[in-house]
């Protein structure tokens, strides 16, 4: 509550106070959702069976309805796989127009193993529904063509295997199975592999894009950030503009949600206009609320509507202050984890039991991550997940 009141305090003095205030003022709700959680774990017998069972079965229908549009082209509810370019690959499913679904998928694997487990172990067949249901989700999480959920998944399914004792050997049929699968899809899925291996070698390689204008922008600019795309040329151009940003803000930050506002301030701009990464018609713009001038299309010019990174966007919108939190946070999960890395290489846990907690901090580390693209730090469903967790 201490970091919610900061944010309402560094928005009351950001340049736009009343539409910073809309990311910050009921940021403190999220503290009250967990409250709300751990007074139901602690007060009602069942809550926890009942979560999982719930839980459960939503991850199945979205992971089954994806499937059954990723084969006929249309879900349950009849919305339709878009023609759009941007698209190709992809999968929405109950999320209509929003492509959340493997993040959606991803960020609650590890907690719904975890929990099926925990719950229902004892279970006549549960062997197969375990390997059954990781399986599913694998396959749909893959299928939604969300790159950075299917590293999550990748990862949960590597650490689960690591650390889940007795259940090593389901996991791990679970794993070769849906690689199975995986394999199978993407050498008969032109669009699946487009979007795996094409579009991420586009994305990821210099070379592709590598014509005079670049060459212009290395020559002439000013700026001190080199694009190495380690992740894609449209992330990193916004990474370094969030840099730009931040260096003259270091302590405080801009406010929250006012990076959309102030990555159009001429004094961070550093020549970013010349890194035209894709041909087509002159930029245009259209005048912004806050009477700043926004470029038609934000990403060729470092802008967004959020950083895409967790940690660049608090560094940006509230400085090294409101970040410390996150950051401190952050190394608690990993140390965490460490210790139960090293209670299973030294066997310390001779029972051999499985731990829920594992799972539990790889859910919150996946949503901390720091070195993958992410969504808004601000965002409402994102944040119910990660206050869940």
């Amino acid at each position: 509550f201490i970091w919610c009141f900061y944010f309402f305090i560094r928005s009351m003095f950001s340049y736009d106070y009343s539409y910073s205030l809309k990311s910050s003022l009921f940021f403190f709700r999220f503290g009250f959702f967990s409250l709300l959680v751990l007074y139901l774990i602690k007060n009602e017998k069942n809550f926890i069976k009942n979560f999982t069972f719930f839980l459960i079965i939503s991850l199945l229908l979205v992971s089954l309805d994806g499937i059954f549009q990723f084969l006929f082209g249309f879900n349950i509810l009849g919305f339709t796989v878009t023609e759009n370019s941007q698209a190709i690959g992809r999968i929405s499913g109950l999320f209509r127009d929003e492509y959340i679904m493997g993040s959606f998928l991803s960020r609650l694997l590890p907690l719904s193993i975890g929990l099926f487990i925990y719950n229902f172990y004892l279970f006549k067949n549960f062997n197969i529904l375990l390997i059954l249901f990781i399986t599913i989700l694998n396959i749909a999480i893959f299928i939604s063509g969300e790159r950075s959920a299917f590293l999550y998944c990748i990862l949960t399914n590597f650490v689960i295997i690591f650390c889940s004792y007795k259940y090593n050997l389901k996991f791990l049929i679970s794993i070769i199975l849906s690689s199975i699968i995986i394999f199978f899809i993407i050498n008969n899925n032109e669009d699946i592999k487009y979007r795996y291996i094409t579009y991420t070698k586009i994305q990821f390689s210099e070379s592709e894009i590598n014509d005079e204008t670049i060459t212009e922008y290395k020559s002439t600019s000013n700026n001190k950030f080199k694009f190495l795309f380690l992740f894609s040329h449209e992330h990193e151009l916004m990474f370094a503009h969030s840099l730009n940003i931040f260096k003259n803000n270091l302590l405080f930050g801009v406010g929250p949600r006012m990076y959309k506002v102030e990555c159009h301030n001429p004094k961070y701009r550093n020549n970013l206009e010349k890194w035209s990464l894709q041909t087509g018609p002159d930029i245009k713009t259209t005048k912004f609320k806050s009477g700043i001038w926004e470029p038609y299309d934000q990403i060729l010019l470092g802008c967004s509507s959020h950083p895409h990174n967790l940690y660049l966007h608090l560094l940006v919108e509230t400085g090294l202050f409101g970040t410390l939190p996150l950051i401190i946070f952050l190394f608690f999960i990993v140390n965490s984890l460490r210790l139960v890395f090293f209670e299973r290489i030294k066997k310390v846990n001779k029972d051999n039991i499985l731990r829920l907690d594992i799972f539990i901090y790889l859910s919150i580390l996946i949503t901390i991550w720091p070195l993958v693209p992410t969504g808004s730090f601000f965002n409402n469903w994102l944040n119910v997940i990660n206050f869940l967790n």
